[in-house]
């Protein structure tokens, strides 16, 4: 349509022009009143051009408007399908299939439709003991059992740590990368996990049962002459089970384990045990 507005608008001006130069030259062949036709008719051309050309800027506006409109559409139609951001299974559900989900009016306002859980890899959350927390490293090797599993032992690697402490338990978080490819393991499961911070081969330890703590020293009873005998001692690794001495014993002194409250520096002690 424009270009055929165009066309005919570029054949009024010719005529139009043609008409106004025979006018000046020989003005009796030609009245004025045809020249004004012929301008008139340019004008008419000129006033279709224009209005074809805002036809197309209006249907441009309008299909821009379609494909803006479109595109909104297409967005919302996203909303009607969920999509996880990772691989995993569902672990609890809130709706039924058919249920009517209202739009949330804001971040507190919103409720959950399922929860997803990912267990191809899973986190173990552990507490780490003060006393422990300088030998906690990210890479440390750690070895676990579950108690619906009790005879497998999982292998994961320490990955991060809190490095701060709680000051409530005096703890620090740590967490554990646990492969779990075969799905043997399941999201909530509680472990037992043995975290090793130090390897020591050829060291002197004691139970921890052993020891005696006050004021900060760290004493044990051992028997010499026969007769028990408190000394102070050094300490160093402790697992909770058994407890490294770097000074203060050696190898060949004897040690009361048990019955503390009935031996003293100094009371006879004959051994039956060592």
């Amino acid at each position: 349509e424009l270009d055929r507005a165009r066309a005919d608008a570029r054949l009024k001006k010719i005529t139009y022009e043609r008409l106004q130069s025979v006018r000046q030259e020989e003005p009796d062949v030609l009245s004025q009143q045809r020249v004004d036709e012929a301008r008139a008719a340019f004008d008419v051309a000129q006033a279709m051009v224009a209005v074809a050309e805002s036809q197309i800027a209006v249907a441009e506006s309008e299909v821009a408007r379609a494909e803006a409109n479109r595109a909104r559409l297409t967005k919302l139609m996203e909303y009607a399908r969920i999509r996880a951001p990772f691989n995993g299974v569902v672990t609890k559900r809130y709706v039924d299939p058919g249920a009517l989900i209202q739009r949330a009016l804001s971040q507190k306002d919103v409720s959950p439709i399922v929860t997803i859980a990912r267990t191809d890899r899973l986190r173990l959350v552990i507490d780490v003991a003060e006393s422990d927390v300088p030998y906690a490293r990210p890479g440390r090797s750690v070895t676990f059992t579950v108690d619906a599993l009790p005879d497998r032992v999982f292998k994961g690697t320490l990955t991060r740590v809190a490095r701060a402490l709680d000051p409530k338990t005096r703890t620090m978080r740590a967490e554990i990368d646990v492969a779990n490819h075969k799905g043997v393991l399941h999201p909530g499961m509680y472990a037992h996990v043995t975290l090793v911070l130090e390897r020591r081969k050829g060291v002197l330890t004691v139970p921890a049962e052993a020891l005696l703590i006050e004021g900060g020293r760290t004493s044990v009873y051992t028997v010499r002459d026969g007769r028990a005998r408190r000394i102070i001692v050094e300490r160093g690794l402790d697992d909770g089970i058994r407890v490294e001495i770097i000074g203060g014993l050696t190898e060949r002194d004897p040690v009361i384990i048990g019955g503390h409250q009935a031996v003293h520096d100094g009371t006879p002690v004959t051994i039956t045990h060592s």
